[in-house]
């Protein structure tokens, strides 16, 4: 009888499988094409191991050249259009609970927010804003540090 051991990079897929898979589905937002990407990802991942880095930071980095290879091959930016349709009662909870949190940010930092999530450069949101990048970057700084100190 013949007990096989699983290489590192078997291993690897195991402890990390998740992580990508959020991480994928968070930069295209679609449990399909996430799913597509994700065993993409590590098809290429045990192909060329990592080398002079972690696991996880190789993994992450092949992530994100496989979603935007595949938004250059059909040509999208990243939406929102595949967002789950909520009932009017959660949708309701949402927005409190999105008042509550974000309701110490300016309008300024609301709208960089919301643009930067949404996937666009912080080059692309100065240009759409009509502020300078210096600006953008400040506003999301000061947002994400008013959010960590709500300990959100």
């Amino acid at each position: 009888m013949m007990v096989e051991t699983k290489t590192e990079n078997e291993h690897g897929v195991e402890k990390y499988y998740d992580k990508v898979y959020q991480q994928i589905l968070w930069l295209c937002r679609d449990s399909h094409l996430a799913d597509d990407l994700t065993q993409q990802t590590f098809l290429c991942y045990l192909k060329n191991p990592a080398r002079g880095c972690s696991p996880y930071t190789w993994l992450i980095v092949i992530a994100r050249r496989r979603v935007y290879n595949h938004w250059r091959r059909v040509k999208l930016t990243p939406t929102t259009d595949s967002a789950p349709v909520l009932s009017p009662l959660d949708t309701l909870i949402m927005i409190e609970r999105w008042t509550k949190l974000w309701g110490n940010l300016s309008p300024g930092q609301l709208k960089v927010l919301d643009l930067r999530l949404l996937g666009l450069s912080l080059t692309e949101i100065s240009n759409k804003l009509g502020v300078s990048y210096s600006t953008v970057a400040d506003r999301i700084y000061k947002a994400k540090k008013l959010l960590v100190g709500q300990n959100c």
